[in-house]
């Protein structure tokens, strides 16, 4: 059936005079009407009236006549209350209707001036009150004979106010309309009124959809309305996407156009309005139907087929999916058959009447024709939402308190040293021995003179007399010396907190030292001068902090000893490093180890990268290390840390660039720490994050095809990476972009974030956060299986951190959980079985392997651990990438193969990491050792010498450097590497126990005292066995005295029966010797 016409609508009914329901208020307190005569002219005075036509009213409404006062003022005092029906039907009639305003001659009823206000849509969303200050009518044209012509026409205000006057309780509706007219004042006031409810006022919205043109018409659209009597019209409807309403537009035809331009608003209901939104930021195609339809009775329209055509119009997708946009034009629409459109229809489709109708056209197109794209026919049309379907993006608020106010920058710039009253004595010294050499020189005889005239003179002695003669008759001795004595008080204040007025026994008690200073600080300054002189400066010490050269290596013999467990030398390492204090890489390295030491290092971690931001405040490494640090422990303890952490995004986010999805996923991710409190914040993020990836996918398209990207999208690649940041971000971003789907970069960025907080960070749960909001993205059902993987990846070794965390039995079982069957390292690992794969998923396989050997090592499954450590150390042989395997991976096969007794399986193991990595200690050092334990000294030497070149403080190795020297009998060698290891912290009680045991296979009993005396006293005070091994050593010794001290030691730390009995023959012994 075809849609209603507005001519075919029934006439609304007359007023309604019930005063209780509905009511359209129109306020109009007064207006200027300035008539074309004198105004002295009696004319001027002519009473007028207002007219309000309003959609519902039977006939217009009239206001009672008014004359003027002073200057054309009419004061109308109008306040008109037209009622109206409730409900979606009384919206839909207001709404879609424009309140018309006259001012009449009230002699003749003339319109002097009109104004038409088409303000009454924001009743569609929950408004009940539109008014405006001055509303200026359009002057009429014509005007009967004797009527004056008004030349401008003013209303003071007007106003349009929805009310109610609600029924009074167990009223009849009936009988109250049928009853005589209340008085007004009598009737219960006004109150406001709503059409929609709270939720319809908050969340839906009014779309209206205006057809401004569409022409020309094919040729036989005219002959066909005249034949149906004017019951012909062509409709053009929009079905909006994602469950939106249909707005369809009926324009008749009328002397060979149609009746545009004509409106039609509707309402969109609440529960429609995310899924619009999403359709028009996706770039659903919006598709205009238009169709011919026939109402009049007994005619049937054989070419309907013919005239239904769709106009496809991406401007207003392009115009209404902008952020904040209300309304979007489209011109110059072509049209084609509905038929090859392929979309849904929205219009009714065509019924025809029942019995023998008449065709309303006799010739039938042929079918799959459009008469209109014969006719080229083009529509015009535009669309208009009251409030915008993209909401307009705000940005994120800043945070109540800027990082560079939280971590001011620290002033680096040199500063000179204070000055002491010593340096001004120094100073004084030095312009006084100036002073000196210039007088001396005076009395010197002239260079030519002759040895005999020199000795005339009086020699070295005369020319001292002269000398003090010349100082005191010019009076510059006295200036010295009162110089000097002005230095001398102020470094006795300074020095001795004493003021100038001492008494001489005060004096007395700190002569000594202050002539002492006095003459150590005279001849600093003179040696100085000295050497100055003989142009030979003295040599600078040694700079105490490290160069870069040193710093790198420090921080690699670090990684090693934190690889093998080192704590306590991994932290002196770092401590070291940090004599590099204005470094603010050094202060990040060194809070990322703290981090992954976990516990209370914590706290620590947080304070290195404050400082190395009060340091480089554009640190883009310890920017986000303080951001994973803060919302740690805002999630942990006290949410008052979150206001760090989103300083720190804020921040980030202004150093890597407005255009960089790095940074702000890094800020969503700070939001949805938050929770419910920051929502808007984060659908903020969310929205400026797809916008760029919108934009980044269309530079990458507009490249590929041969044009350049645009500036922003350059800025936007370059924003994710930076000095101190993992490159994980860029590398994951570039990935995102080959795949090039919707969401695709959005997810990249939050898995590189993940990475990252992981991998360098050591935060597990946050980089779980961040894998949440990349699940959680809108696109994510239709990313790519790449980003899928990723994902996957970054979840599991995730999962595999939190365990690591947990620690003793739940470590084991939540190891034993990750392996079961279709896990999801499990899936991965065999990801590059089969046919071709992708270097992702190839990738995700061969780091699933080391993943799974470590869980089965967790677990303590240890063959299973060595088969896939294997697998993964094969699969990574045969890529060529031996040198790309952590060090970690390598150290848990030796240690492995070491637990299961194959120590040269293990040493075998230990030189093939060596040969991927040469500069490591630990591994050559890991080589020796198993080459020791198998008796194969001269590897052992070998490669514990390249672990010895390599780091030379490392103390274990010099232990078993002096281990195997015994054993092969070099015992100055070994002394030499014992005495060095023992300086250097050696600590290992097997390895010197070990030693022992070859000094008293070799019959040196002081050296091999020396070696259990440091076990037994420094090691292992607590160890029984030591104080008796020591007690042995002592009686071969015959040390009788010293040997009773250890037995009576070994006495008290005895635990069982066996150390008793140990102690008890040891006494015996003691008291045989005696």
């Amino acid at each position: 059936m075809a849609p209603k016409k507005k001519e075919d609508k029934d006439a609304p009914p007359p007023e309604d005079t019930n005063p209780y329901g509905v009511f359209v208020t129109v306020t109009v307190p007064s207006a200027t009407v300035v008539l074309d005569v004198p105004e002295d002219d009696a004319a001027a005075q002519r009473q007028t009236h207002i007219t309000l036509n309003i959609p519902g009213c039977h006939v217009p409404w009239a206001s009672p006549h008014t004359a003027p006062s002073e200057g054309g003022l009419y004061q109308y005092s109008v306040v008109k209350h037209f009622r109206r029906s409730g409900g979606d039907d009384g919206l839909m009639a207001l709404i879609n209707g424009v309140l018309t305003v006259t001012v009449n001659d009230s002699a003749t009823n003339a319109v002097l001036a009109s104004a038409t206000v088409d303000q009454l849509q924001g009743f569609a969303i929950g408004q009940n009150t539109w008014s405006a200050e001055g509303l200026d009518l359009v002057p009429a044209a014509e005007v009967p004979e004797g009527v004056p012509k008004a030349r401008s026409a003013r209303l003071a205000f007007v106003s349009i106010a929805l009310q109610e006057r609600p029924l009074p309780e167990g009223a009849d509706a009936a009988a109250l309309a049928a009853a005589p007219p209340t008085p007004e004042a009598e009737l219960p006031p006004l109150l406001p009124y709503s059409y929609v409810n709270p939720a319809g006022a908050e969340e839906g919205n009014m779309v209206e959809l205006a057809v401004s043109g569409l022409s020309p018409l094919p040729p036989n659209l005219q002959a066909a309305a005249d034949a149906a009597g004017g019951k012909l019209h062509v409709t053009v409807g929009l079905a909006l996407p994602g469950g939106g309403p249909t707005v369809a537009v009926p324009l008749a035809v009328v002397g060979g156009r149609l009746a545009a331009p004509a409106f039609r608003r509707q309402l969109v209901p609440p529960a429609c309005r995310q899924a619009l939104q999403y359709a028009l930021e996706d770039g659903v195609p919006l598709v205009l139907e238009v169709a011919r339809y026939v109402t009049a009775e007994g005619m049937a329209d054989p070419a309907f087929e013919g005239y239904h055509a769709a106009a496809a119009a991406p401007a207003l997708v392009a115009g209404l999916g902008t952020a904040g946009a209300t309304e979007a034009a489209a011109e110059g629409l072509p049209l084609t058959a509905w038929a090859a459109a392929g979309a849904k229809a929205c219009l009714p489709p065509y019924t025809a009447p029942p019995g023998k109708p008449k065709p309303v056209e006799a010739e039938v197109p042929p079918a799959g024709s459009c008469l209109w794209e014969k006719a080229g026919a083009q529509l015009a049309v535009s669309v208009r939402f009251a409030r915008p379907v993209v909401p307009a993006w705000r940005p994120p608020p800043p945070p109540p308190r800027p990082l560079l106010e939280l971590i001011p920058p620290r002033d680096l710039t040199p500063k000179p040293a204070p000055t002491t009253a010593v340096d001004d004595f120094k100073a004084k010294v030095r312009v006084i021995a100036r002073a000196l050499a210039e007088e001396y020189k005076a009395v010197l005889p002239p260079p030519d003179a002759s040895v005999a005239a020199a000795a005339a003179g009086g020699g070295a002695e005369g020319r001292h007399k002269a000398l003090i003669f010349e100082l005191n008759r010019s009076g510059k001795y006295a200036q010295m010396r009162d110089s000097l004595k002005a230095a001398v008080v102020s470094l006795v204040r300074e020095k001795y907190r004493k003021s100038g007025s001492m008494s001489p026994n005060e004096m007395a008690l700190l002569y000594n030292d202050l002539y002492g200073s006095l003459l150590a600080a005279l001849h600093a300054a003179l040696n100085d001068l000295v050497d100055a002189a003989a142009a030979r400066p003295r040599a600078p010490p040694p700079p105490p902090v490290p160069d870069k050269q040193r710093l790198a290596e420090l921080l690699e013999l670090a990684a090693q000893a934190e690889a093998m467990g080192d704590t306590d030398r991994a932290e002196l390492l770092h401590q070291r490093r940090l004599l590099a204090q204005n470094e603010a890489q050094v202060w990040y390295e060194y809070g990322g180890y703290c981090l992954r030491r976990g516990g209370a290092r914590r706290g620590r971690a947080e304070e290195c990268f404050r400082e190395a931001l009060a340091l480089e405040p554009t640190h883009r490494g310890a920017l986000l290390a303080l951001l994973g640090c803060s919302v740690a422990a805002g999630r942990a303890t006290d949410p008052a840390y979150l206001e760090s952490a989103e300083a720190a995004a804020h921040r980030l986010l202004d150093v890597a660039g407005r255009s960089s999805l790095d940074g702000w996923a890094a800020l969503a991710v700070v939001y949805r720490a938050y929770g419910e409190a920051k929502k808007a914040e984060l659908a903020s993020c969310e929205q400026e994050m797809a916008r760029l990836e919108k934009q980044q996918l269309a530079a990458a398209a507009a490249a590929s095809a041969g044009v350049s990207p645009s500036g922003s999208y350059a800025e936007g690649r370059a924003g994710g990476a930076g000095a101190g940041a993992p490159a994980a971000e860029a590398s994951q971003a570039s990935a995102g972009s080959a795949a090039g789907g919707a969401g695709e970069l959005q997810a990249r960025s939050y898995i590189g974030l993940a990475t990252t907080l992981l991998e360098s960070l050591a935060l597990p749960a946050e980089a779980a956060l961040a894998l949440e909001a990349a699940a959680g993205l809108r696109h994510w059902p239709s990313v790519g299986p790449d980003t899928r993987t990723l994902h996957a990846l970054a979840g599991a070794l995730a999962e595999q951190a939190l365990a690591r965390a947990a620690g003793g039995a739940a470590a084991a079982v939540a190891a034993g959980a990750m392996l079961t069957p279709g896990s999801t390292a499990l899936g991965l690992m065999r990801g590059d079985a089969g046919g071709a794969v992708s270097a992702v998923a190839a990738e995700a396989a061969w780091r699933c392997r080391l993943l799974v050997a470590q869980l089965h090592k967790a677990r303590g499954a240890t063959d299973e651990a060595i088969r896939f450590y294997q697998e993964y150390i094969e699969a990574a042989r045969a890529a060529g990438r031996l040198a790309e395997v952590p060090l970690p991976a390598w150290l848990e096969l030796a240690e492995a193969y070491a637990a299961r007794g194959q120590a040269r399986f293990a040493a075998d193991v230990y030189l093939l990491a060596a040969s991927a990595r040469p500069g490591c200690a630990v591994l050559w050092r890991g080589a020796g050792r198993c080459f020791a334990g198998a008796g194969e000294l001269g590897p052992a030497d070998m490669a514990l010498s390249e672990a010895n070149v390599l780091d030379p403080e490392e103390p274990e190795a010099w232990g078993w450097l002096a281990l195997v020297a015994l054993r092969e009998g070099r015992a100055e060698d070994a002394e030499k590497a014992l005495s060095f290891g023992l300086r250097c912290g050696l600590a290992d009680p097997g390895v010197l126990l070990d030693i022992a045991a070859e000094y008293r296979a070799a019959g040196q009993r002081r050296a091999e005292q020396r070696v259990l005396q440091e076990v037994a006293v420094r090691l292992m005070p607590e160890s029984c066995s030591a104080r008796l091994l020591l007690a042995r050593c002592l009686v071969a010794q015959r040390c009788g005295a010293e040997a009773a001290e250890a037995v009576a030691a070994a006495r008290e730390l005895a635990a069982h029966e066996d150390d008793e009995a140990a102690v008890a023959e040891l006494e015996a012994e003691l008291r045989g010797m005696a």
